[in-house]
């Protein structure tokens, strides 16, 4: 007869290790324990006749699509699509408008340049004299 022991119990019967030890502390299942050491045996027949046995067939899970998952995934992408259209527009919009500013600065410091040229040679023409004296108010 085979023996196994708790751990082994619980993966065959996939049933929790609590479950497992109330089984080998019920009195019907006294016969078909065995211990051996410091572990605790019961019976691989018995044991299965108790709990059924996992089965270890592992079966690929397949994944489920439904049609209108699909769609709307497909909706989302190209809504996505679109708005990274409309952000490409509207970052070239904005280079476009800082160009122009850029431009109109550079006019702007042009125009100050030659306004203050005439400014310097009016002040170099004229001669330089003493300041006048400015007569006190109460003196008419």
């Amino acid at each position: 007869m085979n023996y196994i022991d708790i751990k082994e119990a619980i993966k065959k019967t996939g049933k929790s290790e609590r479950t497992i030890r109330r089984l080998f502390a019920n009195s019907e299942s006294l016969p078909y324990l065995q211990k051996k050491g410091n572990k605790n045996l019961i019976e691989v027949n018995y044991l299965f006749s108790v709990y059924d046995p996992i089965k270890d067939v592992k079966k690929t899970q397949r994944q489920k699509y439904d049609i209108t998952d699909i769609w709307q995934k497909q909706e989302d992408i190209n809504s996505l699509k679109t708005k990274i259209a409309l952000f490409e527009q509207e970052l070239k919009n904005k280079e476009l408008l800082l160009q122009e500013k850029e431009g109109r600065i550079i006019d702007l410091q042009k125009t100050i340049l030659l306004l203050e040229a005439p400014k310097k040679e009016i002040e170099l023409e004229q001669p330089i004299s003493s300041p006048e004296k400015k007569k006190k108010w109460w003196h008419f």
